[in-house]
């Protein structure tokens, strides 16, 4: 198993990254091609946005992330800079929605960045897009905020120094928590603003359940089974759920108490027909959009459940409760959400305990290639389902009595946020070292 190197957020060393592409043995004329043409189509497409919004006085451009930025950056903006600006997000169709414009009517713009990744080997595309890209960004911020005052462009390095605390960027996380103290409130979903196509969609979906399944209850299950394409880092894999076959006696578990399954995020490559006997519903059953599906159902159904990755960011801005499983490293964490995580064991089979990582790690978490990541036994994750149907309608402030948590850990961070108790006494029990 790769060890696992985090980032301290999500600034990345772009220019080191990019001369040992361009420069060493990677080197290819057909890249720095790439970069002039990739440099003067994103100006030109950023350059249109901005003069037709004469009306707007800031605009933020967002090009680093995967899908949880596209919504985390936003909100964050809209929040404590500009409630009337406008996001520019340059979007890679396979990593983002692009959709994601509906939950903005008329503030989010989307630029494809996708024009000329043939000229470029896609082990480099990601680094050389946002090289690129940042370049553009630099030469945007120094032309319009340097002499056209009435409109100002921001990007992530700007935003995190006016908005976040210069604690919170030692441990990269400033944007992530500023995002997280917007749903500390029980607000809910109807005083979002939808534009109405949107709003139509939505309520036509919620219309056409209602009418091919006879009401009932609904729950999601968010699936997140894919790291970045084309590299091979602990981070990709570890982070998905467990195999999909696995998760069948957790549907029928959930269909038995009442509930239909929203199924969104990636499509497993195998065992969907299985599931859709135990309730579960996809985009393809109800006639949709995957995109727009993906989109909604979260806001529709009563809780979700699923694995860590920015689809779970979609039920935070719903406001919705969340069972984070499989979750890692063990300083992950979302809002109103109970936590369970996989564990370590070493090639002895003996337990890395997780305790001892929440207390001392708020953000990394590195391990050696002897160690083994595992999974919670089903049975226990019904039992930790049940635990958190028990307390979704009287939610604790917090849970942290019964474990020692970082200041710094997401689990801190993050508002409503619990490690299930039946997890932590499955591993009190393990055998620790």
């Amino acid at each position: 198993m790769t060890c696992m190197n985090y980032q301290k957020g999500n600034k990345i060393n772009l220019s080191s990254r990019f001369f040992r592409i361009v420069f060493c043995k990677a080197y290819n004329p057909k890249i720095l091609i790439f970069i002039i043409l990739h440099s003067v189509y994103i100006f030109t497409q950023i350059i249109k946005i901005i003069f037709k919004q004469n009306n707007s006085s800031s605009f933020y451009i967002l090009n680093i992330g995967g899908f949880g930025h596209t919504i985390t950056q936003a909100e964050t903006y809209y929040e404590y800079l500009d409630n009337s600006g406008k996001v520019i997000c340059i979007y890679t169709p396979k990593r983002h929605n692009p959709k994601i414009d509906i939950l903005y009517p008329d503030r989010y713009y989307l630029i494809n960045r996708g024009k000329f990744f043939w000229l470029i080997d896609p082990k480099h595309e990601r680094i050389l897009y946002e090289f690129s890209e940042r370049l553009v960004i630099k030469f945007l911020t120094y032309l319009f905020n340097g002499f056209r005052r009435r409109t100002y462009i921001y990007n992530w390095d700007s935003m995190i120094k006016l908005v976040s605390p210069a604690q919170l960027l030692i441990y990269g996380q400033g944007i992530l928590e500023l995002f997280y103290r917007l749903f500390s409130n029980s607000e809910s979903l109807d005083s979002k603003p939808w534009n109405k196509e949107t709003n139509i969609e939505r309520e036509n979906l919620i219309l056409h359940l209602a009418k091919k399944f006879n009401g009932g209850k609904y729950c999601c299950f968010y699936f997140r089974a894919k790291g970045i394409a084309g590299e091979d880092k602990a981070d990709n894999y570890s982070r998905n759920t467990r195999s999909f076959i696995e998760l069948m006696d957790i549907f029928a578990y959930l269909k038995s108490i009442g509930f239909l399954i929203l199924l969104y995020g990636d499509i497993p490559d195998n065992g969907l027909d299985e599931a859709r006997l135990h309730g579960v519903l996809t985009y393809e059953d109800m006639n949709i959009s995957k995109d727009i599906w993906d989109l909604l159902t979260p806001s529709i159904g009563e809780f979700t459940i699923g694995s860590p990755g920015g689809g779970l960011i979609l039920p935070v801005k719903f406001r919705k409760k969340i069972l984070v499983i499989d979750a890692f490293g063990y300083y992950f964490a979302v809002p109103n959400a109970l936590h369970t995580y996989k564990y370590i064991t070493d090639e002895n089979m003996n337990l890395i305990s997780p305790l001892t990582y929440i207390a001392k790690n708020p953000w990394r978490l590195d391990f050696p290639d002897s160690f083994t990541i595992r999974y919670l036994p089903v049975p226990l994750l019904i039992e930790i389902i049940k635990e958190f149907l028990e307390c979704i309608n009287h939610w604790p402030d917090s849970n942290s009595t019964y474990i020692e948590i970082h200041e710094h850990s997401w689990l801190t961070i993050s508002p409503g946020a619990l490690v299930s108790e039946k997890f932590l006494e499955y591993i009190k029990n393990f055998n620790k070292i």
